[in-house]
């Protein structure tokens, strides 16, 4: 069991409730008798599992079930149904209104109990994965900040420096100081620059709408391609951008999928050694579905664990880099932000007339039907 996780029961016969509080007594449970007190509960704490009766006086549980999955604060919590009905159209109903499992009273205790347990470990797993999702997609933007700070730290430093000596040597003249004062300032305002494009993307909320994939893309140019363009990184970077296609989704979640991707195939251009280091990006469409392809001459994926790349703690770095989450987020996001599809291989390509090896992620997502 684990600890701390509470469970909401609306029954309006007290006598199930007792059976059931003394049954679930190691969980923090909170009883309702209606279902009005119930959405009261649901505004003021914080819920992870609600058994739910079916026949009760002024709201049913069906009723009850369509208001929970209709405010987005509650939907995602998992409902039980706990009734006296068994016939086949209570059932039907109790999944269509958007119930996850049906217990019927009788029930037995272990069975419910496990039940319960199966419940609350499927939402704390799901609880911990947008946690690792936001801690991921925290890391990757830490570690892109970091690479564009590098060249205005050095920069500022050097200017400070010279500002300095110049001074011991008695040389800093009007000139030099206003000059070194004037690169000071423009260097920090592109550090602030930087923080705010970076806080703009990591808190970015917005529901699913319509969003222009290029122009997504040339306003992230920096977030995205700074570690690629790293005065000390010498890779050849090539965009193919066809043209600015609509989406439907979140327009920071496609970049925090895509900036995984790209950092991965910086981080395997370096393991590999390679004295031409390469990435293709290419963006691209037919009448039914939007593409993207990111392909470097790195390391490539490992063929023992290319079935498993998008599996959680699967991953394709070295272990010292990380948990192997960050494939498993891009999966997720692509698949249920978008509706589309992610695969990633191993490939064997030419540029500029010259062979290459490397790996190549491949994703698809449909076109809105409202274009």
């Amino acid at each position: 069991m684990v600890p701390n996780q509470t469970i909401l029961i609306v029954d309006d016969t007290k006598t199930n409730i007792d059976i059931l509080l003394e049954l679930l007594k190691d969980y923090d449970v909170i009883p309702a008798l209606d279902g009005q007190t119930a959405l009261n509960i649901l505004k003021e704490e914080h819920i992870e599992l609600i058994l739910l009766d079916i026949m009760m006086p002024h709201m049913d549980g069906f009723e009850i079930c369509k208001k929970i999955k209709e405010n987005k604060l509650t939907k995602d919590i998992p409902i039980m149904f706990i009734t006296a009905k068994t016939d086949e159209l209570s059932i039907q109903m109790a999944f269509e209104v958007g119930g996850v499992d049906y217990i019927t009273k009788p029930f037995n205790t272990k069975e419910l109990l496990a039940r319960v347990q199966t419940q609350l470990r499927l939402q704390r797993n799901k609880t911990e994965l947008i946690e690792t999702k936001k801690h991921i997609a925290i890391t990757e933007l830490i570690h892109n900040i970091a690479h564009q700070w590098r060249q205005p730290l050095s920069a500022i430093s050097t200017c400070a420096s010279g500002m300095k000596l110049n001074k011991e040597l008695g040389t800093l003249n009007d000139g030099i100081f206003y000059d070194s004062c004037d690169l000071i300032i423009n260097e920090t305002m592109r550090l602030s620059s930087t923080i705010e494009e970076f806080r703009k993307l990591i808190n970015d909320t917005s529901p699913k709408a319509l969003f222009k994939v290029k122009e997504s893309i040339e306003k992230n140019y920096d977030i995205l391609f700074s570690n690629l363009l790293a005065g000390d990184a010498h890779i050849e970077l090539s965009l193919d951008i066809d043209h600015d296609t609509k989406i439907r989704g979140t327009a920071s979640a496609l970049i925090q999928s895509l900036l995984y991707i790209l950092n991965n195939a910086n981080d395997a251009l370096f393991e590999s050694g390679n004295e031409f280091k390469l990435v293709l990006f290419k963006v691209y469409k037919n009448d039914q579905s939007l593409f993207i392809d990111i392909t470097d001459n790195g390391t490539g994926i490992d063929t023992n664990i290319q079935n498993k790349i998008f599996e959680p703690y699967s991953t394709t770095k070295h272990q010292s880099h990380g948990k192997g989450l960050g494939l498993y987020v891009v999966y997720k996001t692509v698949t249920e932000m978008f509706n589309g599809k992610v695969s990633g291989e191993n490939l064997a390509f030419e540029y500029k007339k010259q062979p290459q090896n490397g790996a190549n992620f491949h994703i698809e997502i449909p076109l809105s039907p409202e274009l």
